[in-house]
């Protein structure tokens, strides 16, 4: 299953700010998060030669309904990241809701302006963590959630999956418009607007005319098995 966001009007759930040294943490933690059908804003996929960086990272916290700090020594140490946490503060100000989402990558103490906010924890366990993050995203009730993990116990990126659908939740991965429009015209798929449904995503994803660019994202896709190569083969 997946789905496009309309580039017009586009308000993406998060923002993630994060210092460049964590980037390997941040880009599976993103790539993750779209597959539980989060709209991520992340620097290098938003951010393309001849932009203006400074303007682009404004827009993306002004519009993105949450901010997540990934804090993390470096991200303590980085002077760029401490102007987008003053820009996330101000917006938590002026529209008077919780807008900051504190994520905890690294056993540090936290930093004096965060200190009376409940933070998520990577450290212990990745997939709990991502859960919550996801269902906190997509306005799932905190006892909902709580009893959903402590029932599913997820520890991959499908038990997180399942975990969500627990609560009620109904996940597409997030895909670019040009991969949907690609796979939007094959045998086996199912066209919804801007959803995609597959009849047999196994017989899709051996279509010998798709793109390298397009299986890689119906890899992602893929979350009903625990491994794909029960139906790659």
């Amino acid at each position: 299953m997946a789905v496009y966001v309309p580039k017009a009007n586009r308000q993406p759930h998060l923002f993630l700010s994060h210092s460049s040294k964590d980037k390997d943490f941040v880009i599976k933690l993103a790539n993750d998060l779209a597959v539980c059908e989060v709209d991520v804003w992340l620097d290098e996929w938003e951010i393309g030669p001849g932009d203006s960086i400074y303007k682009a990272i404004s827009e993306g916290i002004e519009f993105s309904r949450y901010i997540a700090l990934v804090v993390s020594k470096p991200f303590l140490e980085s002077t760029w990241v401490s102007e987008e946490v003053e820009s996330a503060f101000a917006k938590q100000m002026e529209q008077r809701r919780k807008v900051i989402l504190p994520i905890k990558i690294e056993d540090i103490e936290m930093p004096s302006l965060l200190k009376g906010k409940q933070y998520i924890s990577f450290i212990e366990d990745y997939y709990h963590s991502l859960t919550k993050l996801a269902a906190i995203i997509h306005d799932i009730d905190l006892q909902t959630l709580s009893q959903a993990i402590n029932t599913m116990n997820p520890q991959s990126l499908k038990e997180s999956i399942d975990t969500l659908a627990y609560c009620g939740l109904d996940p597409h991965m997030i895909i670019p418009k040009i991969v949907f429009d690609e796979i939007s015209g094959l045998d086996g798929v199912e066209v919804y607007e801007n959803r995609l449904r597959f009849h047999d995503l196994g017989a899709v994803y051996k279509n010998e005319a798709l793109s390298g660019k397009a299986k890689f994202y119906l890899e992602r896709v893929w979350t009903g098995n625990e491994s794909k190569h029960r139906w790659l083969r």
